[in-house]
């Protein structure tokens, strides 16, 4: 369950944006303008919990890093939005980070095989 798609905003959306996509479908679906309608309840509440947390600054920043790294927060913001457990992204972000390093490290020392002192000076020397 995406925030952004039950408010159907982009993420780059502004805050008058979020705020006026939830007025709308807060209107649309609310419950006792709905009788009728049995999930109207159900989405009513999604839209309020995506509202919540995309309308907070500080909360949408969390959402967003939770999302950029494949983790649902939707889940952890059923529960209780203040509580995210950085200690999970703090795992991801370091064996991100290794896994780039080494990268890097393999790379450079592959360039540094490639590297010919005796090749190199004679191109330096003679041009060729």
């Amino acid at each position: 369950m995406d925030f952004y798609q039950i408010l159907g905003v982009p993420p780059t959306a502004s805050h008058e944006q979020i705020r006026a996509a939830y007025r709308l479908l807060a209107r649309q679906h609310h419950p006792d303008l709905n009788p009728g309608m049995p999930h109207a309840e159900e989405t009513f509440k999604m839209i309020n919990v995506a509202y919540e947390v995309l309308k907070d600054p500080e909360r949408r920043a969390k959402y967003d890093l939770l999302r950029t790294y494949g983790i649902d927060p939707s889940n952890m913001y059923r529960r209780n939005p203040e509580e995210i457990n950085l200690e999970e992204l703090v795992v991801i972000f370091t064996k991100e980070i290794d896994e780039f390093l080494n990268a890097i490290r393999k790379d450079f020392r592959r360039f540094l095989r490639s590297l010919n002192p005796i090749r190199t000076f004679r191109k330096i020397l003679f041009g060729s």
